[in-house]
């Protein structure tokens, strides 16, 4: 199970919406897809091609697993040209836990826009981080190398192990996207037969009610991702001891058993 890019369509979109900015999400989220060089080679070409800008939210990218390597859409915007075209956004908060920092950055390498983007921060101060955050982000950046390797990629990677294996011997029918980084598993649930969406169009399905009431788990449903198009995914966080995860699944095929589905 993996998603792939289909370029007819997004040129037809390009075209039919008169797009002038993408919000790009590499690793991509929820599915953790990582694009390979190609395929962003392939998107900024067309990008530059249709004048449309990239909005390059990067912020998983130090979650690379199975020992991948993020490639930057902005090193292959400079190789094709365009690197005017590509701003580019991340943080520590992902990896390092540091969200509550607020630690972010912004790479603007075209001037003109990059004066345009502190004209509108500028005047509100939120062109730089707070003390907290700067000290967070360099101490993440120059220090925390040693455990992301060593220590926290190969325990998300155990875990995904473990969830992919659980799923595969006691719950076939769902499918598990193995994602290429981060801590978040995709998973399609529409081989439970349950409704995903509701008579209104809302999030508030069947399947919702059921992992919330009868599995008494909270997962993030994937309605809130594409709507009715990605309704009978779920979204979970593996991030976690293992011994939570493995509650989780045995809550879920309890469940699943008792209320004899699918």
């Amino acid at each position: 199970l993996r998603y792939e890019l289909d370029w007819k369509n997004i040129r037809r979109i390009f075209t039919r919406e008169n797009v002038r900015a993408l919000i790009w999400c590499s690793p991509h989220n929820p599915s953790g897809r990582a694009w390979s060089v190609e395929e962003l080679r392939q998107l900024v070409l067309l990008c530059r091609e249709m004048k449309v800008l990239i909005i390059s939210d990067e912020a998983h990218s130090d979650l690379m697993l199975w020992g991948g390597r993020h490639v930057p859409i902005g090193v292959v915007a400079k190789d094709c040209g365009y690197l005017g075209g590509v701003v580019t956004l991340s943080s520590p908060g992902k990896t390092w836990n540091l969200a509550g920092l607020h630690a972010g950055f912004v790479i603007i390498q075209d001037p003109s826009l990059r004066a345009k983007y502190l004209n509108v921060v500028e005047h509100a101060y939120l062109h730089f981080g707070s003390t907290f955050a700067t000290t967070g982000m360099m101490a993440a950046y120059n220090n925390g190398g040693p455990w992301l390797d060593k220590c926290l990629l190969p325990f998300i990677e155990s875990n995904i192990v473990f969830l992919d294996r659980f799923v595969k011997t006691k719950l076939p029918f769902l499918r598990v996207m193995r994602p290429d980084a981060s801590f978040l598993v995709w998973i399609d649930f529409s081989g439970l037969g349950l409704d995903a969406v509701n008579q209104k169009g809302g999030s508030k399905s069947a399947l919702c009610n059921f992992l919330l009431n009868e599995a008494r788990i909270m997962i993030s449903d994937g309605f809130s991702f594409g709507g009715a198009n990605t309704a009978s995914f779920m979204r979970i966080n593996v991030a976690c001891r293992q011994s939570i995860l493995n509650e989780a699944m045995v809550r879920l095929l309890n469940a699943v058993e008792r209320c004899g589905l699918p």
